[in-house]
């Protein structure tokens, strides 16, 4: 897992392939029993492998939100500040494979469940993260907080583009 984690990240395999691949669906269904079952550190792995699996075409997107989107958003409610953060990075790489993925992802209510894990306003959030006197359990939060807005600009910015695509259309 730590091997493909690393081929991910550092863009040596392709996520897209590896659903267009037979075992693409193996692969998730089994990252997803890993999220949902292990200990926190499997957990995180592969969590962080998920996020690492976004962008995908609309088509993988869906699978990938259908199958592996309740999990993420229940691990926003963690105790874990490690798996909130990769939970919401996911998340918002996630949204970046179009409105109906995110569509699936707002039917789960991930809107709601992320705004949990902020502890104020955008503007208060943005003055503490760029605070120069952070402790690291202030740093750890602002990760947090910081991760979860990236995921709620690419949702939110899916669901106007769309809107204002319809918008567009109707108008004309």
């Amino acid at each position: 897992m730590k091997g493909l984690k690393i081929k991910l990240a550092h863009g040596k395999e392709n996520p897209e392939e590896i659903f267009m691949s037979g075992s693409g669906d193996q692969y998730l269904h089994n990252l997803v029993n890993i999220m949902s079952t292990s200990g926190h550190e499997y957990q995180l792995l592969a969590v962080e492998i998920l996020a690492n699996l976004s962008p995908l075409s609309e088509k993988s997107g869906l699978k990938f939100a259908r199958a592996a989107g309740p999990y993420l958003i229940t691990l926003l409610s963690s105790p874990s500040n490690a798996l909130k953060e990769a939970s919401s990075v996911a998340l918002g790489n996630l949204a970046l494979s179009g409105y109906k993925v995110v569509k699936v992802l707002s039917h789960q209510d991930v809107i709601n469940r992320l705004c949990f894990n902020l502890s104020g306003t955008p503007s208060d959030i943005l003055n503490k993260n760029t605070a120069k006197n952070l402790t690291a359990e202030d740093s750890s939060c602002s990760k947090v907080e910081s991760a979860t807005l990236y995921a709620l600009y690419h949702i939110i910015h899916s669901l106007e583009c769309s809107k204002l695509a319809n918008d567009g259309a109707s108008s004309g």
